[in-house]
């Protein structure tokens, strides 16, 4: 028998792997070589086991949920230096 998932908790996992591969996949082709997470604890928490970056990548994270919060806000919640 196998373990049974919440639907929301499905959907996170399904989202932080789909997430995880663009992320992948755009430092693999060059497009990044710093990276600024930022996602409440849930998500990030699901985003580190699906992020298979390369080394020369150099990842920050915030662990903050700012979803809600209109650009304004967001902006007074991050570092001033990004």
């Amino acid at each position: 028998m196998g373990v049974s998932v919440d639907p929301v908790e499905q959907e996170i996992i399904r989202f932080a792997r789909q997430v995880g591969e663009y992320l992948k996949a755009a430092c693999l082709d060059g497009r990044c070589n710093r990276l600024l997470l930022v996602a409440g604890p849930r998500l990030l928490g699901r985003l580190r086991q699906h992020l298979d970056l390369p080394p020369d990548v150099r990842l920050v994270e915030i662990e903050k949920n700012l979803g809600r919060l209109n650009a304004r806000e967001i902006r007074a919640r991050l570092p001033e230096r990004l």
